[in-house]
């Protein structure tokens, strides 16, 4: 029986200008943008072009994603969901202090992983959310053969975390980087 393979990769780097610091309280404005924001005009690189070459296109419905997937594949068909979206980043309504925009996401992600999710997705949710991306993606893979999942930072991670304990074999932390991608195998 021949290997099947998906592709977990992440979408460009995003046209955002840098936010000022700001309190937690502006945050939820901040995330808002960032949802909205598509990329940047960097080019990516040829490895990511020749897996796209050779796969079925899958991405997340954030503009973001879609950009990149139709900059790796232009003019093919691109299958997109919001099951694959980017786990929803919580925040708060306190006043102060002022942070980097950035420094607040990473607050706020590592509250997530520990629980906190003050109306967003909460990590058990996502998680589950990513078992079904994980074998909606090897659905696709037995039926049309490899594909690239044009994803997220977090998501992604869930999702690698899901098809290695479905028994799949690939790397343990997915690539995080702009246009990066990791692969995975299984039967």
């Amino acid at each position: 029986m021949a290997l099947l393979d998906i592709a977990l990769a992440r979408h460009g780097p995003l046209a955002l200008e840098d936010e000022p610091w700001i309190t937690p309280q502006k945050f939820g404005g901040w995330i808002e943008r960032y949802q909205c924001a598509g990329i940047d005009s960097s080019e990516p690189p040829e490895q990511i072009k020749v897996i796209a070459a050779q796969s079925t296109i899958v991405c997340s419905t954030a503009l973001r994603c879609l950009e990149s997937a139709q900059r790796i594949a232009p003019g093919r068909e691109i299958l997109a969901g919001a099951l694959y979206r980017e786990a929803e980043l919580p925040h708060s309504l306190w006043s102060r202090p002022k942070l980097p925009a950035v420094i607040w996401a990473g607050v706020f992600r590592a509250a997530w992983f520990g629980g906190f999710s003050a109306g967003a997705e909460s990590y058990g949710e996502a998680t589950l959310r990513a078992r079904s991306a994980a074998q909606q993606l090897m659905v696709l893979a037995r039926a049309r053969g490899p594909v690239l999942m044009m994803g997220h930072g977090i998501v992604n991670l869930l999702i690698a975390r899901q098809l290695l304990a479905l028994g799949w074999r690939g790397p343990k932390r997915p690539s995080t980087g702009h246009w990066r991608c990791s692969r995975y195998q299984g039967s």
